[in-house]
C-alpha cells in the first residue's frame, strides 16, 4: 500500500534525491485531503541548463545525484574529493532552486531563498519524493528539510496556504528569470531575498536587497547607453564608477530618454534610503515600500512585463 511510511524503511527500494521546501509551506491544489501521501507527488519538472529540477504538490524542490556519487549511508567508502564534488553539486542545486523560488516570486508565491543548511537527502519513490531527515552544523535548520513530513504525519499539512498549479506553466518556464540573468546570475537570489525579507518585515535586508538589484539594473542600462554612443574615448570615461555615480547615472539616463518619470523619481528615493541606511543606520516601512516598488520597476523594464506587487502585512493578531 503506498504511504509516507515507506521512505522511512530500510528495505523500501527507494533512490536518493537531495532537496528543500518552499518556505512559507505551500500546497498545490489536487490533493486529496484523505490520502496525505498525495502531497509528495511529483507534479513538475522544470530543465535549469543541464539539470532538471522536481516539484512536489507540497512545494518540494528536489534534485537526482549523478550516477557517479557515492551514497554515504549505504556504503562505507567515500573518499574527501568525493565530499568536495557533492558540495560543488550542492551548490549548484542551491543557485538553481533559487532562479526556480524567483519565479515564483514574480507570480506572486514568496519563498525565502535556499541556501545549503536547507539542502538535505530525499527519498524517491515510483512519482513521490520526501526529504525525511535533516542536519546542520552549530545551528540546525530542520524547516525546510525534514519539518513537511512531520507535518504530513501529525495533519498539520493541511493548514499551508493552497497554490493554483496553474502557476506553474509560468513558472516552469523561467521566462522572466532568464532575461535578468545576463545582468547576473545572482539577482534571483537578491529578488528572493527582497520579497522575502520585505514580507516578513526585515525592512533593512528587503532595502538593501532590493537596491542591490536596482543598481545593477541601473549599470547594465548604463553601459548600453554608452555602447550605443559608438565612441570608445568616451565608453572609457563614462564607465568611471567615480564620476558617474549611481546618482549621476539616474539623472543622465533619465534625460536621454531612457528611464521614465516615475522610474526616476523612485530610483532616487530608493538611493537615498539605502543611503541613510548605510551610513546612519536608519529604515523604515516607508523606505523599505520605496525600495521594492524600485525594484519592481527596474524589473519590469527589462523584462517588459508585470510582476508580482511586494506585499507586507501591519495587522493586529492579539
Amino acid at each position: 500500500m503506498e504511504s509516507i511510511n515507506n521512505f522511512y524503511k530500510r528495505d523500501v527500494d527507494n533512490e536518493l534525491l537531495i532537496g528543500t521546501y518552499m518556505f512559507p509551506y505551500i500546497l498545490f491544489d489536487g490533493f486529496q485531503y484523505d490520502n496525505l501521501y498525495s502531497a509528495t507527488e511529483i507534479i513538475a519538472e522544470i530543465i535549469v541548463e543541464d539539470e532538471k529540477i522536481l516539484i512536489t504538490r507540497n512545494g518540494g524542490l528536489f534534485i537526482k545525484p549523478h550516477e557517479g556519487f557515492i551514497d554515504i549511508l549505504r556504503t562505507q567508502e567515500f573518499l574527501v574529493d568525493d565530499i568536495k564534488e557533492k558540495i560543488q553539486f550542492e551548490d549548484k542545486f542551491v543557485k538553481y532552486s533559487n532562479r526556480v523560488v524567483c519565479e515564483f516570486c514574480f507570480a506572486g508565491t514568496i519563498s525565502e531563498p535556499v541556501t545549503q543548511v536547507h539542502v538535505s537527502r530525499a527519498g524517491l519513490i515510483g512519482n513521490h519524493a520526501l526529504i525525511t531527515s535533516g542536519g546542520g552544523g552549530r545551528e540546525a535548520y530542520y524547516y525546510r528539510t525534514m519539518y513537511p513530513s512531520s507535518q504530513l504525519r501529525d495533519g498539520s499539512w493541511l493548514s499551508n496556504r493552497i497554490v493554483s498549479i496553474e502557476e506553474l506553466s509560468q513558472v516552469i518556464r523561467l521566462g522572466y528569470t532568464s532575461q535578468l540573468l545576463k545582468i547576473s546570475n545572482n539577482l534571483p537570489e537578491f529578488i528572493a531575498s527582497a520579497y522575502y525579507n520585505y514580507s516578513t518585515q526585515n525592512f533593512g535586508e528587503a532595502l538593501l536587497s532590493s537596491w542591490i538589484i536596482v543598481e545593477q539594473i541601473i549599470d547594465f542600462l548604463w553601459r548600453r547607453y554608452v555602447k550605443e554612443l559608438n565612441n570608445s574615448k568616451r565608453e572609457d570615461r563614462l564607465r568611471d564608477t567615480r564620476t558617474y555615480s549611481s546618482s549621476v547615472r539616474i539623472e543622465v539616463l533619465f534625460m536621454a530618454g531612457k528611464l521614465s518619470l516615475q522610474e526616476y523619481e523612485i530610483f532616487q528615493k530608493a538611493r537615498k534610503n539605502r543611503n541613510d541606511l548605510a551610513h546612519r543606520a536608519l529604515i523604515s516601512l516607508d523606505w523599505a515600500t520605496e525600495g521594492m516598488t524600485a525594484m519592481k520597476l527596474a524589473i519590469e523594464h527589462i523584462i517588459n512585463a508585470d510582476i508580482a506587487e511586494p506585499a507586507t502585512a501591519r495587522g493586529i493578531v492579539w
